[in-house]
C-alpha cells in the first residue's frame, strides 16, 4: 500500500465468532486484503469491502480502521465510527464500508458510571476492591472486574469490564455474558452490539 488509504476488513460468520474471540482461530472466516489499485480514504467505498448479496445475513464483522477508532454509533442497518482518516459507515445489509463526509467530534470519555441508565443506576466499588457492583431498579449486579464503559438500550445495560468481558444486565439473577472482548467502548441497538478494543471495531448480532 503506497497511499495509506487501503483498508483491511475481516468478516466472520456467526458461530465461529465466539471461538475466534477466545482462541484466535476459526474455520469460518474470510480475510480480504487491500485491492490492487489502493484507493484514497476519501473515496466513496473502502477498496477491500466486498459487497455481498443483500439476502445473506451478516452475523458478525471485524473492521480494521486507520488508527484508534472512536465516536462509535450503532443503528439497525449501519455502524458508524471515526478514525485517523475521518468518518466511516459500515452497512450491515450490503456488508460494505464507505467513507462519510462529516466532521468527527472529539473522543468522549467512557461511561464508567453507567450514566446512560439514568439517576437510579449507580456503580459502586465495595472495599475499593478489584470488582464493581452495578445497582439498578432490578437489583444489584456484582461484576468480575471494574466497569470500563456502559451502553443502554431500554431497560438493559450493557457493561464492558476491564477484565475483557461484555455483560448484559436486565431482569436476570446474574449478569449475562455477551462476549470476551477487551472492549474499551461499546454501543448497542436492538439488532447489533458493537465495540472497539482500541485497534478494531467488532460487530455481532444482538440476541
Amino acid at each position: 500500500m503506497t497511499d495509506g488509504g487501503a483498508r483491511k476488513v475481516l468478516y466472520i460468520c456467526g458461530a465461529a465468532f465466539a471461538l475466534l474471540l477466545v482462541t484466535g482461530s476459526g474455520g469460518c472466516s474470510r480475510e480480504n486484503g487491500a485491492s490492487s489499485d489502493g484507493g484514497a480514504a476519501g473515496s466513496s467505498a473502502a477498496p477491500d469491502a466486498a459487497a455481498l448479496n443483500a439476502t445473506k445475513a451478516v452475523d458478525a464483522a471485524s473492521l480494521v480502521p486507520f488508527g484508534k477508532p472512536f465516536d462509535l454509533k450503532v443503528g439497525d442497518l449501519a455502524i458508524t465510527y471515526c478514525d485517523d482518516n475521518g468518518a466511516w459507515r459500515y452497512d450491515t445489509v450490503t456488508d460494505t464500508s464507505i467513507h462519510v463526509d462529516r466532521t468527527c467530534p472529539p473522543e468522549e470519555d467512557a461511561d464508567t458510571a453507567c450514566g446512560c441508565g439514568g439517576a437510579k443506576v449507580k456503580v459502586r466499588n465495595p472495599g475499593l476492591g478489584p470488582s464493581d457492583v452495578v445497582d439498578t431498579d432490578d437489583g444489584s449486579y456484582p461484576l468480575p472486574g471494574r466497569v470500563h464503559d456502559c451502553a443502554c438500550l431500554g431497560q438493559t445495560i450493557y457493561v464492558a469490564t476491564d477484565m475483557g468481558d461484555i455483560f448484559a444486565l436486565a431482569h436476570v439473577q446474574k449478569p449475562r455474558l455477551i462476549a470476551h472482548a477487551k472492549a474499551q467502548r461499546i454501543a448497542v441497538s436492538p439488532k447489533w452490539i458493537a465495540w472497539t478494543d482500541g485497534k478494531k471495531v467488532s460487530v455481532i448480532k444482538a440476541k
